[in-house]
């Protein structure tokens, strides 16, 4: 699969700003099929975001995924990826954020698509939508970083989610250095 690839581009289109570094986000290889377009949740994320919710609309496949981001400052933005077609949400308390993401994928008219898809929370409450298949080689998931939450999702999209990845975005904001804070810098 070609995702990767496209990533790291859109990746570069952030290394110069100032919210996200590389040192501040990691991801888990997707899962899917090269149909559909690429996606990226990557640009917009700050420092002490958070998801809030989680839609995954489904049916016998996965269909979209609906993820609320907070901003620090409180402001909010629904990123979603797919259709909006037979959703069902999953609300995170303010303690709470995602620690897991798992995906299984399935053939349908000659593609791959994602046709189930778990989060997991760091209370051990999961999330889940469409159908989960049996075949081991189907299936893709991991574990966030010690210090990381899910921050948003990565892939390619059409009418349904054709490939799947989380990104993983540090819990704290880094701390600023008094001593850099303090320097003054000749006109």
């Amino acid at each position: 699969m070609k995702l990767f690839c496209p990533f790291l581009s859109a990746l570069a289109l952030v290394e110069g700003d100032d919210v996200l570094n590389r040192n501040d986000f990691q991801t888990c290889p997707a899962i899917g099929g090269p149909h559909g377009m690429d996606f990226y949740d990557i640009l917009g994320m700050d420092y002490g975001g958070k998801v809030k919710s989680i839609s995954i609309c489904h049916g016998h496949r996965v269909d979209g995924i609906v993820m609320s981001y907070v901003y620090p400052h409180g402001a909010s933005i629904d990123r979603y990826h797919g259709r909006k077609k037979k959703c069902q949400s999953f609300d995170l308390a303010p303690d709470e954020y995602i620690t897991h993401w798992e995906a299984h994928t399935v053939k349908a008219d000659r593609k791959t698509k994602v046709c189930y898809v778990r989060f997991t929370n760091n209370k051990g409450v999961s999330f889940e939508g469409g159908h989960n298949t049996s075949n081991e080689n189907n299936k893709a998931g991991c574990d966030a970083p010690e210090g990381y939450q899910l921050g948003g999702i990565f892939g390619r999209e059409g009418d349904e989610i054709d490939a799947l990845g989380p990104i993983w975005v540090k819990l704290d904001a880094p701390q600023s250095n008094p001593e850099l804070d303090t320097i003054q810098h000749p006109l």
